[in-house]
């Protein structure tokens, strides 16, 4: 029941509106974050256009290691709604009622794989419609750090430079360990693990460089060890030392800090493979968009699956509308502020989150004020 007030104290507002009021500055520190991603992970998946190899690849492979009479039977849009769900050939395998292969046969798959996929997927693949822009605009605009994510950065490295966008790409870091897509309750250790290992060296190294206004693009060193046949690739150049010799440069070094202090929240991972988004999903608050290249009436499109992601979009202009404002070609503003900008805009975004934070505080000093005059 309400106390009733007596005489000098306020009357205190009902907790309906000290809820409503705390809930409204919460929320608006979180849509701060969550509309202004400062990294874009982009798996490789998403940027190609893979359908055909796998269409091709996967019969080719059951009829290589399988007998004839066990082969199960199944369709075009099944394989793809397989690849869909998980990135790993074995768990393909399942979804399409392949029974469990022996100890001979799992070896025979590993020794025929990569010479099949060569052989006849890998002439089908492509870069994907509207991969190409998507990443233009990304540099152009210059307010998102870019990172191709791939289960082998050597290879990925080799696609894109021979679909001439790997200059478009900051770094290109690995994949979540298979063992992560294993289990439908994924370890949030091994997404933290990663996040510390991979994201956080090159975001860090990646806002110094351009701190330090370099001329080399943000991203070189990692690339250039994975087209070398690194699978690890953070950046790990030595930052660059800022002048510091008055208050104001310290104060700028402090905010520049702060602004490297990335969270899984202000980051969107891409991709066209459920268990991608939802292994880092289920571990983090991280942003995620799903590009289906199934169609949408299908139950995964329509079920409770893609509706626990941020986007689901069916083309990567569509994507690139939602981040830059472009349709249909280049549109809205094209002003490309240079690295130095970018990270000035970052901490600015920083301070506007933490004075979001401050409100709430306020909001809850204010309530608990309010009670204890009250009593």
């Amino acid at each position: 029941m309400e106390t009733v007030p007596t005489i000098g104290h306020k009357r205190s507002r009902s907790a309906a509106d000290s809820e409503s009021n705390l809930q409204e500055a919460t929320s608006a520190a979180r849509e701060t974050t969550r509309n202004a991603p400062r990294v874009l992970l982009v798996h490789l998946s998403a940027l190609l256009s893979c359908n055909d190899a796998m269409i091709r690849v996967i019969p080719a492979i059951l009829a290589d290691i399988l007998p004839a009479n066990d082969i199960p039977s199944f369709t075009d849009e099944d394989a793809l709604r397989a690849f869909s769900k998980s990135p790993i050939l074995q768990h393909i395998l399942q979804e399409l009622g392949v029974r469990p292969l022996s100890y001979d046969e799992s070896v025979r798959l590993q020794q025929v794989y990569w010479r099949i996929f060569y052989g006849l997927g890998a002439p089908l693949i492509t870069l994907a419609p509207g991969a190409g822009e998507l990443l233009d605009a990304t540099k152009r605009h210059g307010q998102i750090a870019l990172a191709v994510v791939a289960h082998n950065t050597a290879e990925a490295a080799k696609v894109l430079a021979d679909a001439g966008v790997g200059h478009l790409v900051d770094t290109i870091l690995p994949a979540l360990p298979a063992e992560t897509y294993a289990s439908e309750n994924p370890d949030p250790r091994a997404f933290w693990s990663h996040w510390g290992q991979f994201v956080m060296p090159w975001f860090t190294a990646y806002c110094d460089k351009a701190s330090g206004e370099t001329d080399q693009k943000p991203g070189a060193d990692a690339a250039g060890a994975a087209a070398n046949g690194s699978t690890t690739t953070p950046m790990t150049d030595t930052p660059i030392p800022s002048d510091n010799t008055n208050n104001d440069a310290s104060d700028e070094a402090g905010s520049r800090a702060e602004a490297r202090n990335l969270v899984p929240e202000r980051a969107l991972l891409v991709s066209s493979v459920l268990a991608d988004l939802s292994a880092a999903k289920a571990s983090s608050g991280i942003q995620t968009c799903w590009f289906r290249r199934i169609d949408a009436a299908d139950p995964l499109v329509t079920g409770s699956a893609s509706g626990s992601f941020d986007l689901v979009i069916g083309g990567l202009d569509e994507l690139r509308a939602h981040l830059f404002g472009e349709v249909d070609g280049r549109g809205g503003d094209h002003s490309s502020s240079g690295p130095a900008t970018r990270c000035k805009e970052e901490e600015e975004r920083e301070k506007n989150q933490k004075k979001e934070e401050e409100d709430v505080e306020d909001v809850r000093e204010q309530e608990k004020d309010e009670m204890m005059g009250d009593c």
